[in-house]
């Protein structure tokens, strides 16, 4: 064969590869950084502290992966009773006061993402994953919340150091064919989704703190989070929530 036929060939699939590698869902090597010094919004009832501590979104802090078409939630929970308290479920409503249930699985993520894409589009609004991801950080930045502190901040370390671990697994680069390229990521990412979401239900002893990290469908302008829980105290269910209608508006939606 032709030299010049063989530089083709190779170029080809090297470009071939390139574009495979830039497509999907890919581990970054590093998370962007995220700082966790005070929650972005805090609620509490008789039973119950819950705190937000952070919104991780498409190319906002906290990123580990490229291309992610979902959220994920750091939301912090204590158990101010002297009985065990159990977090049943946490839920987000969207905009349109559509209820969105957490997911461990990428595939169930994303296409939960487009068809919310689809339900906005619909109304005639474009949902685009990461608008005004950086402006929510901003405005936790107000309002007198209490600082989050070292120690709280821990309660989320154990995924954030698991992913520092994987994200150096991708870093040499390995020549293979494009859908196996895309296959290992993809793999990856799965992987790292169920190390660091929290499963459902959670007990909660007497006195305990414990951050939940939580995957949802993305969930443009979210009105509120609901967090469904039972207390030993009185054998009941109760519903707190988290108001972030002002905090996270126009979050995922394009407006221009």
């Amino acid at each position: 064969m032709h030299k010049d036929s063989v530089f083709r060939i190779v170029l080809a699939a090297l470009c071939l590869i390139s574009l495979a590698d830039c497509g999907g869902t890919k581990l970054l090597k590093a998370p962007n950084p995220i700082s966790l010094e005070q929650p972005l919004l805090s609620v509490s009832d008789a039973q119950l502290n819950a705190h937000l501590d952070g919104v991780i979104v498409r190319d906002g802090p906290g990123t580990w992966a490229r291309n992610a078409d979902w959220d994920e939630y750091l939301v912090r929970v204590e158990n101010v009773t002297d009985t065990p308290v159990t977090i049943k479920n946490v839920s987000v409503y969207d905009s349109t006061l559509t209820r969105q249930q957490t997911e461990e699985s990428r595939r169930a993520l994303v296409a939960a993402s487009r068809e919310t894409t689809r339900r906005y589009d619909d109304i005639d609004l474009e949902v685009k994953a990461g608008m005004s991801g950086e402006a929510l950080f901003a405005a936790g930045a107000v309002g007198g919340a209490t600082a989050v502190g070292a120690g709280a901040a821990a309660l989320y370390m154990s995924s954030a150091a698991a992913v520092g671990v994987i994200g150096a697994l991708v870093a040499a680069p390995v020549l293979v064919a494009g859908g196996i390229t895309k296959s290992v990521n993809q793999s990856r990412v799965d992987d790292e989704n169920q190390r660091r979401h929290t499963g459902l239900p959670v007990t909660l002893q007497a006195g305990e703190v414990r951050g939940l990290d939580l995957f949802f469908p993305l969930s443009p302008s979210p009105r509120r989070i609901e967090i469904l829980y039972r207390a030993t105290r009185d054998e009941l269910e109760h519903i707190l929530e988290l108001d972030t209608s002002a905090l996270l508006n126009g979050l995922h939606i394009v407006t221009e």
